[in-house]
């Protein structure tokens, strides 16, 4: 299964452009997170770090943790679910 973070190889042209835009619309709008948001959402999703471990490294609760990554799961889903939800289901469903 591709991930935003992988180039789509393979695919038809339309297709690689459909998810270009969609890495770039993501791109845009977790730099539009807060900063706690984004630094949060950033070490959980690119860097793959636990909970736990997120709230070690900049000295907040798990808690605090969840509720900065349930924030910016919402504004995301908010700005530019609609658009991935079909792109990522033609690159789940295709490759």
């Amino acid at each position: 299964m591709a991930s935003l973070q992988e180039p789509v190889t393979g695919a038809e042209p339309e297709t690689q452009l459909q998810f270009q835009e969609a890495r770039a619309r993501l791109e845009m709008a977790v730099q539009q997170l807060p900063p706690k948001q984004k630094e949060v959402f950033t070490l959980s999703r690119d860097k793959g770090l636990k909970h736990e471990e997120i709230a070690r490294a900049l000295n907040i609760s798990p808690a605090t943790v969840n509720n900065h990554l349930v924030e910016a799961l919402r504004q995301l889903r908010k700005k530019v679910g609609p658009y991935l939800n079909i792109t990522y289901f033609l690159c789940c469903f295709f490759f």
